[in-house]
């Protein structure tokens, strides 16, 4: 979408802002060591390193920062290495309008790898009910023959409902707003942003118009293969996903796992190659502090590889899900349970060898790239060419022998990422809270809304600036949406 000319300073200035430290009203970031408290980050994914960056932003270069992973820095950015190539095994397209990934690439200097998924059939477990043709111009006249005009409506429908509203954030954001729950969050970019999650993607679309068989194909393959679900997840995670299906889509290139690392390491944050098991509170008269136990990897044999260290701020950057992540918490008046979300078990497995066209009936002589399947139940949700004879299969457990003698003539090599890969999405979920206790942060609860990589980024800086203003009492800068609209008025005055 073209920008008019007098939005163009607003916007390159807002990019440029975006990454300067927040300097809020009436408070300098030079404060002395002892004002400044000590903070652990437990999780080094692209939630917890974008906190940790947002946190050495906010809090200034002598403030101690520590940040706990017990695996790969990236968590589900992680890539396997087959055919000579990094691949992506977890999150793994970016769309051009996710201002954080794009900006933040740019700063880490990284370079974009352009993904180009043109070449996809749609296949209901007996034959193929749409595939593309090698001339994008036969492709663009079947998609019409088939879907009308909906395949055009998609775009304007994913920009009106989703990214023209969603990019409010980065504005409060950059002003230094906080939000303690994810529903005021979405609530500051659109009440139609949060009204979303109350209702289910195929309710929404039809209500808008669009055909059964658009949304019996097009969107359920989209969602399946996004997240491993149907079309009863919420309006919002469903918009995502068909953002998902748009032109422009990139990833990083050597793994967008770079952008997590790259992150760190402009926060200086402390890596601590350790799991967190425990967070005991410590709160003496109106003081409260956490104790975090955590078991070092390096431990040598016989050694007691136990440890702990007190802090003052808190920030969780896993997922609370025992599958996952078992992080115990002690000495809490009440227990957290409200925060604990159920899980979507998603098995991405990598196979390098010869694929077994003839399974699929396929009416050209050659696969598409991508294969969406659309039956439920089936033994998988995809499967995707990577690169020359490595092909991505997502499905929801691990293939059986069986399973893979259907889809290949022969297999030289096999690599599987076994995931609990996003939450179990539906229109009567709970929208958490980034706040689990005074101090104590949870960077995951933004999931609820979407899984994203962008996402993620917005729940970290989130957290980031929750816990900036709460240890300061800048409170006028948390929940105060009646002081984003008048900025917000004042702004469109100005234009």
């Amino acid at each position: 979408m073209a920008v008019p000319c007098h939005m163009c300073y607003v916007w390159a200035s807002l990019i440029i802002l975006l990454f300067l430290p927040v300097q809020l009203p009436g408070l300098s970031t030079s404060n002395t060591d002892e004002e400044l408290p000590r903070i652990a980050v437990i999780g080094a994914g692209i939630g917890g390193t974008s906190s940790a960056y947002y946190l050495r932003q906010l809090f200034g270069h002598q403030a101690n920062i520590d940040i706990y992973e017990a695996k790969e820095v990236g968590g589900r950015l992680a890539t396997v290495y087959m055919a000579g190539q990094d691949i992506e095994a977890g999150g793994s397209i970016i769309h051009p309008r996710n201002n954080y990934m794009v900006n933040l690439t740019e700063l880490l200097g990284l370079e974009k790898r352009i993904i180009d998924d043109d070449d996809f059939g749609i296949y209901d477990g007996d034959q193929f009910q749409f595939q593309s043709s090698d001339y994008s111009l036969i492709t663009k006249i079947k998609a019409l023959w088939r879907y009308g005009r909906d395949i055009y409506r998609l775009s304007s429908w994913v920009n009106d409902n989703l990214m023209t509203k969603f990019s409010r954030i980065y504005t409060h954001q950059m002003n230094g707003y906080a939000f303690t729950t994810v529903k005021d969050l979405l609530l500051s970019m659109d009440p139609l942003i949060a009204n979303l999650t109350t209702r289910s993607i195929q309710e929404v679309l039809q209500e808008d118009g669009f055909s059964e068989r658009f949304i019996k194909e097009l969107v359920t393959v989209a969602v399946r293969n996004n997240y491993g679900q149907a079309t009863d997840i919420h309006a919002l995670v469903g918009a995502v996903s068909l953002a998902g299906a748009q032109n422009g889509l990139w990833a990083v290139k050597g793994g967008n796992k770079l952008v997590a690392k790259g992150l760190l390491e402009k926060s200086h944050a402390k890596l601590i190659q350790a799991k967190v098991t425990k967070i005991i509170l410590l709160k003496e008269s109106n003081s409260i502090q956490y104790e975090l136990e955590y078991e070092l990897n390096d431990a040598k044999d016989g050694d007691d590889s136990t440890q702990s260290s007190i802090y003052d701020i808190v920030i969780v950057a896993v997922p609370l899900n025992k599958n996952i992540f078992n992080l115990q918490f002690e000495d809490f008046s009440s227990a957290l349970h409200s925060f604990i979300q159920p899980y979507q078990r998603t098995v991405a497995t990598f196979l390098k060898g010869q694929v077994n066209a003839s399974f699929f009936k396929s009416m050209r002589e050659d696969l598409p790239n991508s294969i969406l399947i659309n039956k439920e139940p089936y033994f998988i949700n995809s499967m995707e060419n990577m690169v020359q004879d490595v092909w991505k299969v997502f499905s929801r457990d691990i293939l059986s022998e069986s399973e893979k003698e259907l889809l290949f003539k022969k297999v030289d090599q096999t690599l599987i990422y076994d995931w609990q890969a996003y939450p179990k999405y539906s229109s009567h979920q709970s929208l958490p809270s980034f706040v689990l206790y005074d101090q104590l942060y949870y960077v995951n609860a933004i999931e609820s809304a979407a899984s994203a990589m962008e996402m993620s980024v917005i729940g970290g800086r989130n957290a980031a600036l929750l816990a900036y203003n709460h240890w300061h009492s800048l409170l006028d800068f948390v929940d105060e949406t009646q002081a984003i609209k008048t900025e917000a008025e004042k702004d469109k005055k100005e234009l």
